[in-house]
C-alpha cells in the first residue's frame, strides 16, 4: 500500500485526502492532479485548541513563514464544525475566543491560488470510505464545501456577524454537534456494558466504521470482507482506535452512565477521535508528510501507542520550526 495520497483542488473548497494510499476527490470523482503549492515539503492540520491559542494576531506572520518554509496548512472539517457550534449564541462563554479562532483558521488556510477559498482536508468518513472502497459521495464533498463558507464569512465580517442565514447555519452546526455527541455517548454506553476487553472494543469500533462506510459507498459486505477491511483501517488509521482505548480504559471501572457527566465533557472525545484519522505514520499528500498540531495529551499518547508520535507536534514546536515564537 502506497504511503502517498493525492490532493484535489482544495483552493476552491474541495478536500485533500491524507490517509495512506488514498486519493482526494473533486465532486466525488478521484483526481490525480495535486493542488499543493509546488515544492511543498510539509502539511499541517491544526486542531481546535491550537487555533484558539493562536488567535488572529499571529496567524498572518505564521502563514508567511510557512509559505517561505514550503509548509501548507489545511483546514479540518471537524475543527470548523466545533468552532461554528460556539458561534450560534453570543452568550456562549466560548463565543469570542471561537470567533477569533475561526478567523485565524480562515487566514491560515486561505488557498494560495487566490480563489478566496480554503485549503481543506477530507472529512474523516469520506477519507476512510475512499480508502476502503475508492468512493466518495458528491454530497459529502459538498457538505464540506458549504461548511468552509462559514470561516470565510467570519474572516470578512467578524466581529459583526449579522447575516441571519449565517447565524442559522451556526445554529444548525450547534444542533449537529449536540446530536452527534448524544449518539456517540449512547454507543459508548452500549460498548461499556460489554465485558472489558480493549481489543474487542477496538474491533467493534472498527467494524462499525467499516459498516458505515459500506453504506455510504452503497456496498454490502460479507463477514470475511468486513473483517478484512477492519484490519485495513486499523493498520492505516491506528491512532483513532488507540485514542478510544485511552477513553475506554478511563471509563472501564465506572458506570456506563458516567459518560453523561457534564463536568468531564466526555463528548469532546468524539471530535478528538475523528481528527485522529489525520494522524498516521504513512499519511502524506504527494511527498509532503502530514502533521497534526495540537497540545492534547491524550492525542499525543494515542499517537505514540500507534507508533506515529512524530506526526503530532505542539503549536510551540511548529512555530519554532518556522522561526517564530508563540
Amino acid at each position: 500500500m502506497s504511503g502517498n495520497s493525492k490532493s484535489s483542488s482544495g483552493g476552491d473548497g474541495t478536500g485533500a485526502g491524507v490517509g495512506a494510499g488514498s486519493a482526494a476527490v473533486a465532486d466525488g470523482v478521484p483526481t490525480p492532479q495535486p493542488n499543493l503549492p509546488l515544492g511543498t515539503k510539509k502539511v499541517v492540520i491544526f486542531d481546535t485548541n491550537a487555533y484558539r491559542r493562536l488567535g488572529r494576531h499571529k496567524v498572518q506572520s505564521l502563514r508567511q513563514r510557512e509559505i517561505e518554509c514550503n509548509v501548507c496548512a489545511l483546514a479540518h472539517p471537524v475543527v470548523m464544525l466545533e468552532l461554528a457550534a460556539h458561534l450560534a449564541d453570543e452568550n456562549d462563554p466560548h463565543y469570542s475566543p471561537c470567533m477569533s479562532a475561526m478567523t485565524a483558521l480562515a487566514e491560515h488556510t486561505l488557498s494560495p491560488t487566490g480563489s478566496g477559498g480554503l485549503s481543506l482536508c477530507a472529512e474523516p468518513r469520506s477519507e476512510v470510505c475512499h480508502q476502503l472502497f475508492q468512493s466518495v459521495r458528491a454530497e459529502d464533498e459538498q457538505l464540506v464545501k458549504d461548511l468552509s463558507m462559514l470561516p470565510r464569512y467570519v474572516r470578512q465580517y467578524a466581529p459583526d456577524i449579522t447575516d441571519p442565514d449565517v447565524i442559522e447555519k451556526f445554529r444548525k452546526c450547534a444542533d449537529q454537534v449536540m446530536r452527534l455527541e448524544a449518539q456517540w455517548k449512547e454507543s459508548m454506553k452500549r460498548l461499556l456494558r460489554q465485558p472489558p476487553d480493549l481489543q474487542r472494543w477496538q474491533d467493534f469500533l472498527a467494524i462499525r466504521t467499516v459498516d458505515e462506510c459500506a453504506r455510504m459507498a452503497g456496498r454490502r459486505l460479507g463477514i470475511y470482507e468486513t473483517y478484512r477491511k477492519m484490519s485495513v483501517i486499523q493498520n492505516v488509521y491506528p491512532t483513532p482506535f488507540r485514542m478510544m482505548s485511552i477513553l475506554l480504559q478511563m471509563l472501564a471501572s465506572a458506570s456506563p452512565d458516567s459518560i453523561d457527566n457534564h463536568k468531564k465533557k466526555w463528548g469532546n472525545y468524539l471530535w478528538d477521535y475523528l481528527i485522529c484519522f489525520s494522524v498516521g505514520s504513512s499519511h502524506s499528500i504527494e511527498d509532503a508528510k502530514v502533521f497534526l498540531v495540537t497540545g492534547d495529551h491524550d492525542i499525543e499518547k494515542a499517537s505514540i501507542a500507534a507508533e506515529c508520535g512524530d506526526r503530532v507536534i505542539s503549536l510551540q514546536d511548529h512555530m519554532n520550526s518556522v522561526g517564530l515564537s508563540l
